[in-house]
């Protein structure tokens, strides 16, 4: 299971990666990124995907052989059946559209199976993405299985999208929608910066199996501050071969830059051409 847990990737597309959604738990964010890690992304429809319970606790990132207590299954089942629906940005109207996630959540504790199918809604967030030559985010499962906060492993996503260019700028209201922080929690921005952003950028960077590491600035837009940019880094110094790979296997994220200035990596820059993907070294 270990192994299997290793190999997995999560591959979402961008505009999925920027959704508003529901306000879950920590384990239920993880289960919902573990099933999308594991649907068969070549197909052209969804397939129901079945899960043992018994695999939970090695899924959700416990310790070998801890038992899940006796709320944590039905708090993921009830998280998932009530708040089954995320809004992302319609591409026509730029206004945010309600997607529905699951077709069917059955949690079948006398067989000891879940069974999970996404709605044909999500088949354009998930499905056949290189294919269709959509935009994406590839971020391995191994990098937030280990994250306690549901805000952590928000964090990671929208951050894994943009780690080629090496930084990304939030308003804070925006970031508090992205991190399903609820309207009437952390008003203050010291209260806001000390109980979400501290605590998920350190547990980002203590996580030795995150490929990234953070810092942050902050900036006053008018008399408070009302923006923050991330700084983001490759935990381990990568060579230029590395660095290619890593372009090659996310085309997408190429999309994004408009400068090569912008990038963490300035030797970045001449494998890329303003979108497309240029390997040759000319």
């Amino acid at each position: 299971m270990f192994t299997e847990i290793e190999k997995l990737h999560i591959r979402q597309a961008n505009k999925f990666v920027e959704r508003i959604q529901p306000k879950w738990s920590s384990i239920t964010q993880r289960f919902f990124l573990y099933c999308i890690a594991k649907i068969n992304k070549n197909k052209e429809h969804f397939e129901k995907l079945e899960i043992n319970i018994a695999d939970l606790p090695i899924i959700l990132g416990y310790e070998e052989n801890t038992k899940l207590k006796g709320n944590e299954l039905r708090d993921i089942y009830e998280q998932l059946h009530k708040n089954s629906s995320v809004q992302i940005i319609d591409e026509k109207s730029k206004r945010y559209r309600a997607v529905y996630l699951f077709q069917e959540i059955d949690f079948n504790t006398e067989q000891g199976k879940i069974i999970i199918l996404f709605s044909d809604a999500m088949r354009e967030q998930i499905l056949q993405l290189r294919v269709k030559k959509m935009p994406f985010t590839d971020i391995k499962y191994k990098e937030v299985v280990g994250m306690n906060g549901s805000y952590s492993s928000r964090l990671i996503e929208l951050l894994h999208q943009y780690r080629i260019i090496g930084k990304r700028t939030f308003l804070i209201e925006e970031l508090r929608k992205f991190l399903s922080v609820p309207e009437s929690s952390y008003k203050l921005f010291k209260d806001f910066k000390k109980r979400v952003i501290e605590q998920a950028v350190k547990e980002i960077n203590d996580n030795e199996k995150s490929s990234i590491t953070v810092e942050y600035n902050t900036f006053r837009v008018g008399r408070s501050i009302g923006k923050i940019e991330f700084i983001i880094k490759p935990r381990k110094k990568i060579t230029v071969a590395e660095q290619q790979l890593l372009i090659a296997e996310n085309e997408s994220a190429a999309a994004l830059v408009f400068n090569k200035e912008d990038l963490q990596h300035p030797e970045l820059g001449k494998y890329l051409k303003f979108g497309n993907v240029n390997l040759n070294q000319n």
